[in-house]
This record gives structure tokens, sequence and C-alpha cells, in this order.
């Protein structure tokens, strides 16, 4: 039975939950930038990019080194992003079918080379199959060093970097006239993510790689509009989709962490598109209906206020229903506004069927009217 207060007793299982929260720590951060940018299909490209450089690391060495696979991985995401770049400067207002385009080239090139790669008779003992969606939860502390030593080798970037990732993010106009490169930062950014993918393609998956770049800021955006909390949020986020996963991973037999992992982020997405303040569905919804109860008091009110000026020989002259309905029909149910308003003070029924302003609607009305002329 899982425990919280036994994961530290189990080695394995500590190792494989530190590299998942890592990894979905620098997930969150890197996907975030990326959402920034609004370089979605990129992520997918240098993630699906991976595929032909193991598969082709596998071939030319017949190894078993997570470490060539993943340095394969890197130089086949590098090249992506090489062939991508020059191709959308010169073609503005195609990227995306210019990266659909090359995202399906590399994905098609990485299932040719895998389908040769397996026949090899190492294929099975190097396990270059797990990286489709990801190993099942049992790392190693070398697995988990590489991961460490990339997050760190990206934090280095990132923390030199950080303030003109962020301008050439939110305006790129803006940043060329402060005189920050474009194309350096584009090499920043393009040089994190890579490194980012490489990192998680043994654990996550080519296939789902983007997923985990993109579900943690997603989820985080829908919490908060500044940038630092959406960054902790992300990384947040990223890291409890790693431990969640990888800790069903690891207690399912069979079930690859990948898959796992990505359905734990979608959780915590599907939730906070739901349930997040201000954004959140829910909120969202009961927020309208409150605007909605508002908008009829005010229109009632106003009717009762404008007939209240053609009979002002009295000071409660009623009005009945079916005139204040017909000035201003509402879909809501006309008597429950009138009798909110009696509660609150603002009219009064003064018959069957027959309401009146108060003196206190009145003041509210011309308070309302002085503030909207002003």
């Amino acid at each position: 039975m899982f425990s919280i207060f036994n994961i530290f007793e189990n080695y394995t299982l500590t190792i494989a939950l530190a590299g998942a929260a890592l990894l979905g720590s620098i997930s969150g951060i890197t996907g975030t930038l990326a959402m920034l940018k609004r370089q979605h299909l990129t992520v997918n490209l240098v993630s699906y990019a991976a595929l032909p450089g193991i598969a082709i690391a596998f071939i030319l060495t017949d190894t078993n080194s997570h470490l060539i696979f993943l340095i394969g991985a890197m130089l086949t995401g590098l090249l992506a992003i090489v062939q991508i770049s020059p191709l959308i400067r010169k073609k503005r207002g195609h990227q995306d079918r210019i990266l659909t385009f090359i995202l399906s080239v590399f994905f098609s090139l990485g299932i040719v080379l895998f389908t040769f790669a397996q026949s090899k008779p190492r294929a099975a003992q190097a396990g270059i199959e797990t990286f489709f969606f990801g190993q099942p939860s049992v790392a190693l502390m070398s697995d988990l060093k590489i991961i460490a030593v990339i997050a760190l080798f990206l934090s280095i970037p990132l923390l030199l970097f950080w303030k003109e990732l962020l301008i050439t993010a939110f305006d790129p106009v803006y940043a060329a006239a402060s005189g920050i490169s474009a194309i350096k930062i584009e090499a920043v950014f393009a040089a994190i993510l890579i490194g980012n993918v490489a990192a998680g393609v043994q654990t996550i998956g080519v296939m789902l790689m983007g997923a985990m770049l993109t579900a943690p800021p997603l989820a985080a955006r829908q919490w908060t509009n500044n940038i630092r909390i959406l960054l902790f949020l992300s990384a947040l986020f990223g890291m409890l989709s790693g431990i969640a996963g990888s800790a069903l991973s690891y207690h399912i037999q069979g079930l690859p962490t990948g898959p796992a992992i990505i359905v734990c982020a979608g959780l915590i997405t599907f939730l906070s598109f739901f349930f997040a303040p201000k954004r959140g569905l829910c909120f969202v919804y009961f927020r309208s209906k409150s605007e909605q109860a508002s908008a009829g008091l005010e229109a009632i009110l106003e009717v009762l206020y404008t007939l209240s000026h053609q009979h002002t020989d009295k000071d409660f002259y009623g009005h009945p229903y079916s005139v204040i309905q017909s000035i201003f029909p509402l879909k809501t149910n006309t008597y429950t506004i009138l009798s909110e308003l009696c509660t609150k003070g603002l009219a009064v029924q003064t018959g069957r069927n027959e309401w009146s302003i108060t003196p206190e609607g009145k003041k509210y009305m011309e308070e309302d009217l002085r503030g909207y002329v002003k």
C-alpha cells in the first residue's frame, strides 16, 4: 500500500520521484516561456525531432547508453530549429503550415528509423522503445544525475538572459529598439527548449513531451496575471504532475510514466479551467449570474424612477405590474426583482400588483446619474 511516509524508504521510488519532480519543474518554466512567445508548435517540433536522433544514435553506436541517445536527440532538435528559422523569417504568415509540415517529416523519419533500429539484435536490451511514451518508473541514479546536470545548465541562460527573454516575448518591437538581439535571444530559448526536451524524452517520451511543456503553464495561467506567480505555479504544477504520475507508474505494473504524468497534468489543467478564481468557468458562470441579477435590479429601479416623474403630486404612486413590464420586459422573473427592491428599501408595494419607488430609491438613482455624468 502506497504511503507518503515510506517514500524515502524505497530507493528506486525516491530516485524516480526526484527526477520527475525536477523534470516537471523545469518543464513548467520552459513551457511558460514558450506560451508567452506563442511557440507551442515549435515545442512539439523539437519533441518529435528527438525521435530520429535517438534512432540514429543507436544505429551508429549500437549502445544502450541513454546519454548517447540524449545527445542524438539534442542534435536533431537543433537541426530542426536551424531548418525552420530561415523558412519562418522568409515565409511570414505561413509559420503554422511550415512547422506542421516539418514536424510531420521528422516524426515520419523517426518512425522509419525506429523500425529499422528495432530489427537490430541489441534493440530490446537498449530499451529504445521506451522513448515513445516514457519508461516505467524505475530510474537509476545515473538518470537522475543526467536530468540534474541538464537542469543546472538550463538555469544558467535562464538567469543570465531572463529579462531579455521576457521583453522579446512580450514586446519584440521594444526589444529591437532597446538593442536586444532577437536572433541571440531566440538561440538562447532554442537551447533551453532543446535541453529540456532531451532531459524529458526518457521519462515522458517524445510523443508526450510537448504536452508536458504545455499543460503546467496553461493551468497556471488560469490563476494569475503576475509573471512571477505564473512561473512559480507552472513549476509547481509540473512538479506535482511529475511526482503523482511517477508514483502511479511505479505502483501500477506496466503503466508507462509519460502517460501517467500527462494524465495528472491534464487533471490539474482541467480543475484550473473550472475552479480557478476570476478565470475559471464556474467563477465566470456565477459572476455572470450575479451581474445579470444586478442589471435587472438597476433596470427595474430605473423604470420606477422614470414613472415617478409622471406623478409628482404623490410620494408613493403605485404603478401596475403590467406597465412596469411593458416598459422594460425582462427574461427573468420581474416579481422576484421587485420583491428584492422592496427588501432593500428602494421600492414599496402600494397595492395589489402595484409598486412605487421610495425616497431612498430616488436618491440612489440620482446619485447613480450624477456619477454617470461625471
